[in-house]
């Protein structure tokens, strides 16, 4: 006869603390916590989504209102009945603090968000745009993608101090908050400074086609590798050191003797249960370092998207629906993360979680959606220009005859000689491209106009 729910956190209890969290299928909770939180409350959420519903309706009955007023109250209030369902009853994934209720509430608000652009994705651009247009109608306005590219001194006699008021910007501390984060979740240097390096790689191979990519050599290397990323790279690492070194020992709310200890652990549930590290050996075999790279397209993705989608949709970095997205993406790729770590390490995980499945389909339909709106309204159709292109093939056909040589003949590992030809092959990749950047970046252009005559004279790129 299987036990009852009190008999099992009864036994997870007597565990232990480090493994004090009880799983009553499909549902998590902390038997060291308050047990009044863990209670389900289907019928306390029922009567708080039926007055907020009615709330809505009374709401709707207002003098003044108009038919796309009620849509846009129906449609409201049929996403919060989803999200106040999934907030009780989507099953838990594998976060715990602060409360599972929180992680299932990110599920819901993405899974709404991956049937918005499911739903946007089989509609033409003029009707999204007549769509976003009756949501806000700033949509209609036409924001002009803006250069950081125009002037690239460092100090001019209009302003003498405009590299540090460049480096004092919102948007750059906005950079280093999303580095810190993604050094929390991935936890690994090595893994978000390659992040970080390939999203400049980005900015470089696409700034004719998005001004906002162009940037001065400065703000590339200074301002966002070393300053923003790196620095946001560093308060994550000290972060993971500060929670990975905490000595973790929960006792029972109710056996904390006073209310100054009561009020710590109740503080506490809003930091880590436990710091696992993650050991992405990307270089273990041909199918971890596959994997590894995956997580690399992601996140790179990710970022891709955000820009191109407010160009499509006319919206300004700091419209509401811009960071909107960020956070919920940056909230969904904590569990996220962790599924797909665990589904590529643990190999008796067989099933990639809820919150990466979820994750990842949202993220490919954007992109679908992004490909399907760049074709019917003649986005991004800036030929690619040969300084990009011809250095993007050289280190690609390096790269594959790297990872070809590396991961099919191990046997050539051993010898000095080979291991030094994949040496070549792979830093010689790198190189290549960080030749790209000096010879195509905005401002640097060096050997521009010498690599172009040398590539028109023996007809080697058709723009």
């Amino acid at each position: 006869m299987p036990s009852s729910p009190q008999h099992q956190r009864a036994a997870v209890a007597s565990a232990p603390a480090t493994t004090a969290v009880s799983r009553t299928s499909p549902y998590l909770s902390e038997v060291d916590f308050i047990d009044f939180v863990y209670k389900p409350h289907t019928l306390t959420a029922m009567v708080i989504l039926v007055s907020t519903l009615f709330a809505l309706w009374k709401w709707q009955h207002l003098p003044g209102g108009d038919m796309l007023s009620s849509v846009k109250l129906g449609l409201a209030a049929a996403a919060w009945v989803f999200v106040v369902f999934g907030t009780i009853h989507l099953p838990d994934g594998l976060m715990v603090r602060p409360h599972p209720i929180f992680w299932r509430f990110i599920l819901s608000i993405a899974i709404l968000y991956l049937m918005l652009i499911a739903f946007l994705t089989f509609q033409d651009l003029a009707t999204v745009k007549q769509l976003f247009a009756w949501y806000d109608p700033i949509h209609t306005v036409v924001h002009p993608e803006q250069s950081y590219a125009n002037d690239c001194r460092l100090s001019t006699p209009e302003e003498p101090y405009k590299f540090w008021t460049t480096i004092f910007d919102i948007f750059l501390l906005a950079h280093s908050m999303g580095y810190w984060a993604k050094m929390v979740v991935i936890r690994d240097w090595r893994i978000v400074t390659a992040v970080s390096i390939g999203f400049e790689l980005v900015e470089v191979t696409f700034q004719h086609q998005l001004p906002n990519f162009k940037e001065c050599w400065w703000d590339h290397v200074i301002c966002d590798v070393l300053i923003c990323n790196g620095g946001g790279t560093v308060l994550g690492y000290l972060t993971l050191k500060l929670f990975g070194a905490k000595p973790y020992h929960w006792a029972r709310l109710e056996d904390i003797p006073t209310l100054k200890g009561k009020a710590q652990r109740v503080l506490k549930q809003f930091t880590p249960r436990s710091f696992d590290a993650y050991n992405w050996h990307m270089f273990q075999s041909a199918k971890r370092f596959t994997q590894v790279c995956l997580l690399l397209t992601v996140f790179t993705m990710n970022e891709i998207n955000c820009f191109t989608m407010k160009n499509i949709l006319n919206q300004k970095p700091t419209y509401h629906l811009v960071p909107m997205r960020l956070v919920m993406w940056g909230f969904l790729a904590v569990p996220g993360l962790r599924e797909y770590y665990c589904y590529i390490s643990d190999p008796t995980v067989k099933r990639l979680g809820t919150f990466a499945w979820v994750g990842t389909i949202a993220l490919f339909m954007e992109t679908v959606f992004i490909a399907k709106m760049r074709v019917e309204g003649g986005y991004f159709t800036e030929p690619t220009p040969a300084s990009i292109g011809i250095p993007w093939i050289i280190a690609g056909s390096m790269m594959a005859a790297w990872v070809v040589l590396y991961f099919g003949v191990p046997c050539l590992r051993r010898s000095v000689i080979t291991r030094l030809l994949l040496n070549v092959l792979y830093f010689g990749a790198f190189l290549v491209l960080l030749a790209m950047c000096c010879m195509a970046n905005a401002d640097t252009q060096w050997g521009l106009e010498e690599f172009n005559a040398f590539v028109k004279e023996h007809r080697l790129w058709e723009s």
